[in-house]
């Protein structure tokens, strides 16, 4: 009998041992892959950290550059007086592949630290552009534009004064401008592309768009198709090296032979060189799983660049 109960409390000692051993192994496993948990994530909220420190170092030599366009501009005359889309600063820039001044242990083939530089100037101000140029615009109904133009004239709180749009994307809520209208279709462009609160409200007929120089009153398809061909330059192709821009009226004239509507249309709404620009930096790390995207809005006098607006993103996995 007394051996009998050695057994079972022997037996039972040994089950209890067991159940401690598989206790403690589930308590240092929870443990294990808490710190390793803990690892992962400092490990990416450094990533991330590195990785806006890179956007921000690319927005910075994107302000060089812009700081630097009238000094380039001063090798070439054809380029005095004009901002267009052959010039330096309209191309996108890599600081590690193109620009060569960082180098990134262990670069995943999608990692990059790169720059954009985007006039603000061809696009449609919903400040100060004329009524008839906004009208024009596709998604812009009658609701719309008179929203917008008593936005311009009144107050939107009665203690307050008039105050204008502050960002484009404020067109997005009001009343009557729906999804498709701001990021657009394959057949119209998106409202978010046409629009900006930056400029004096006249447009750069050097870097505007096609769809919006279709909408400045009687300009004209004819007299849209030439500019859109002058400037593509000798490759027929816009956004390239060889792009070309108009420095004065008197310039568009020579080089297009037009006249009438089509002159006095550009005289009354278009410019040729840009104050404004849109900078965007990003960069990636991890093979593109870590992704942080800075936009700086600035305004160009000379060699100062003004910072107006910040905005920055991060994209990760």
């Amino acid at each position: 009998m007394v051996k009998l109960l050695s057994v079972k409390r022997a037996g039972f000692v040994l089950i209890s041992v067991m159940w401690i051993i598989v206790l403690l192994t589930v308590i240092v496993t929870g443990f294990g892959r808490r710190v390793m948990l803990d690892r992962r994530a400092s490990a990416y909220s450094l990533d991330i950290e590195n990785a806006r420190l890179l956007a921000h170092s690319a927005v910075q030599r994107g302000i060089m550059e812009l700081r630097n366009k009238i000094v380039m501009d001063a090798t070439k005359p054809e380029n005095m007086g004009a901002t267009h889309l052959g010039q330096p600063w309209a191309k996108p820039t890599s600081l590690i592949k193109d620009l060569k001044i960082i180098e990134l242990k262990d670069v995943g083939e999608n990692d990059d630290v790169i720059f954009q530089i985007i006039d603000e100037e061809r696009k449609i101000n919903l400040n100060t552009s004329p009524r008839e140029l906004i009208d024009e615009a596709p998604g812009i109904n009658k609701s719309v534009l008179r929203q917008i133009m008593k936005r311009r004239t009144e107050p939107v709180h009665s203690e307050e004064g008039i105050t204008p749009f502050q960002v484009e994307e404020e067109l997005r809520y009001l009343r009557g401008v729906e999804d498709e209208d701001w990021y657009g279709t394959d057949n119209k462009p998106g409202l978010k592309d046409m629009f900006t609160v930056y400029g004096d409200g006249k447009i750069n007929i050097n870097t505007a768009p096609e769809y919006v120089l279709k909408c400045i009153p009687k300009l004209g398809d004819l007299a849209i198709s030439a500019i859109m061909n002058y400037r593509a330059g000798e490759d027929g192709e816009i956004g390239t090296s060889d792009d070309k821009g108009f420095r004065s009226i008197g310039e568009v004239q020579e080089k297009l032979k037009i006249e009438g509507d089509p002159i006095d249309a550009i005289n009354k709404y278009c410019k040729f060189s840009s104050s404004w620009y849109r900078i965007i930096g990003q960069a990636t790390l991890r093979s593109g799983k870590v992704r942080v995207r800075c936009c700086a809005i600035v305004y160009v006098e000379g060699t100062n660049a003004n910072l107006a607006r910040w905005q920055e993103e991060t994209i990760g996995t």
